[in-house]
């Protein structure tokens, strides 16, 4: 007594599986927003197999989706490193900075402000360069070597 050989009568109690596979198709389709189409499921099998297949469709949309949020959100790391590091430098800078109650002599203070600008262009040099031909840890050069 359904509409189709071997399809499921979606008003019938004949089988509670039934009924639920085919509320889950429906429900599947329109909380993924696969839409519901012209060309439907009609018989038992292709309730199934159409409920398996948009799951793993939706699983994988959703991997996808979180691998390109995952590389957008990299992209912005080397910057992101760029101005941690320059603020750790200038906090280097602030504590090494002479106040006016230690300093007796306007040599000490352009001699400061040397330091702190040579210290900004090394870190700016550090982000501006090509990333493969960054020193390492162990061989970075020292400020005197790159900004003399």
């Amino acid at each position: 007594s359904s509409y189709v050989e071997g399809g499921i009568n979606p008003i019938g109690w004949e089988s509670d599986i039934d009924r639920y596979a085919l509320s889950l198709f429906w429900t599947i389709q329109s909380l993924t927003s696969i839409g519901y189409g012209n060309v439907v499921a009609v018989t038992r099998v292709e309730y199934y197999f159409a409920n398996i297949l948009m799951l793993v469709s939706g699983m994988f949309w959703a991997f996808m989706i979180g691998n390109i949020i995952s590389v957008v959100g990299h992209m912005n790391s080397h910057r992101d490193n760029y101005r941690k590091h320059l603020d750790e430098a200038n906090m280097l800078i602030r504590c090494f900075t002479l106040t006016t109650d230690d300093t007796n002599n306007h040599a000490d203070i352009e001699d400061a402000n040397v330091v702190a600008t040579r210290i900004r262009r090394f870190v700016s040099a550090q982000y501006d360069g090509p990333m493969t031909s960054r020193p390492s840890e162990y061989t970075s050069p020292t400020l005197d070597q790159v900004f003399p």
